[in-house]
């Protein structure tokens, strides 16, 4: 829950232009407020193992809805 709290704070802290953008919570931690893979350990459960991707890959914030806006 702490990552999605971290998630919102960034959120509501952005410019009115950051709208109807599809996000991964560490995705987006890490492409818009610079967060490193050392940085995103805090939220594992365990933090010295990686656990494995369920959503997508890295790096591709935004990608399904480029262009559309709520």
């Amino acid at each position: 829950a702490q990552i999605l709290s971290d998630c919102v704070l960034g959120l509501v802290s952005s410019e009115d232009s950051f709208t109807g953008n599809q996000l991964i919570d560490d995705e987006y931690l890490q492409d818009v407020h610079g967060l490193t893979d050392e940085d995103l350990a805090v939220y594992r459960c365990v933090p010295d193992v990686e656990p494995p991707r369920a959503l997508a890959s890295h790096g591709h914030m935004g990608d399904g809805l480029r262009g559309f806006r709520v």
